[in-house]
């Protein structure tokens, strides 16, 4: 039976992205609980999102309800999102809804940017959302991030999981290299199979454990006994409070306002708005001084 979809219960619409390419909205998608309510929730894929600079990517979270669905509901007021961390990253390219990876009771989610260059260019990068009760609440922050190997591999072209396939306990997720070339000629395409785990033990060896303590337990240098680095917008000692808003990068804002406004050296790789306001505050105080009304 042919059923037209403007007979659908709901829709979804994306918006007008500033990239050289459509939005894309709807490129991936999954349906998963993520805060554990009782009802699935909804992941779309923008890969196309942008804002000039090129097609970062955004996924949108649509939190699922038993009423008050609609059509052509608009993806710029959904209930969370996030965005990719680079230009041309395409995130949200893949997305899948894993199930409970680490067992404690919430579905999560793995989102990739096949695009990613930080392990070498487009050698791609898929993230992992673990579900939480807060999750429509809290800024989104990838609990793991997993790399293509090398250049050019496009890891995290396609992305899968939900079953248990060593009967653990644990659903376990796939990751795709769709270009990786391990024979060094032929771009023959790679599949990685990541396990679950208990979120109870401390898997970086750290001394902490990631179902009480440790907010990021696949990496030793993040911990409550971290020291929090300024620029790389993560919360490295697990306090909550990511760069700027970390007390300990109270110094460096200052080092870097004066830096930055009064001897013009370069701004940091991510200029947070604290700078940036403190820099319009200092041009504005000399243009008062010296060109007075």
């Amino acid at each position: 039976m042919d059923t037209p979809l403007a007979t659908a219960d709901a829709s979804f619409i994306g918006h007008e992205s500033a990239a050289p390419m459509a939005e894309q909205s709807g490129h991936a998608g999954c349906l998963g609980d993520a805060d554990g309510d009782g009802f699935a929730d909804i992941v779309i894929g923008a890969p196309g999102h942008g804002d000039g600079d090129g097609s970062t990517g955004r996924a949108y979270m649509v939190a699922g309800k038993a009423d008050g669905w609609q059509m052509s509901q608009s993806l710029v007021s959904t209930d969370a999102h996030v965005d990719g961390e680079l230009p041309d990253d395409r995130f949200g390219s893949a997305i899948a809804c894993v199930g409970d990876v680490n067992g404690d009771g919430f579905g999560d989610t793995l989102i990739s940017a096949h695009y990613n260059g930080e392990n070498g260019p487009e050698a791609g990068q898929s993230y992992l959302f673990l579900g939480s009760s807060s999750i429509f609440d809290d800024p989104l922050e990838p609990f793991a991030s997993f790399q293509g190997q090398d250049a050019d591999d496009h890891a995290g072209t396609h992305v899968a999981g939900g079953g248990d396939v060593n009967g653990d306990g644990f659903a376990d997720f796939l990751i795709r290299a769709g270009h990786n070339g391990e024979d060094c000629e032929s771009l023959g395409a790679e599949v990685y199979l990541f396990f679950g785990w208990d979120g109870c033990d401390d898997l970086d060896g750290d001394g902490y454990e990631g179902c009480n303590e440790d907010c990021h337990d696949l990496d030793p240098d993040v911990n409550p006994a971290a020291v929090e680095v300024c620029d790389d917008h993560f919360d490295n000692d697990c306090d909550g409070l990511i760069d700027a808003l970390d007390s300990e990068c109270e110094e460096v804002v200052e080092d870097v306002e004066r830096s930055t406004c009064r001897f013009g050296a370069a701004p940091p790789p991510r200029p947070t708005a604290i700078v940036v306001a403190a820099c319009l505050l200092a041009i504005g105080a000399a243009a008062r001084r010296f060109w007075p009304r």
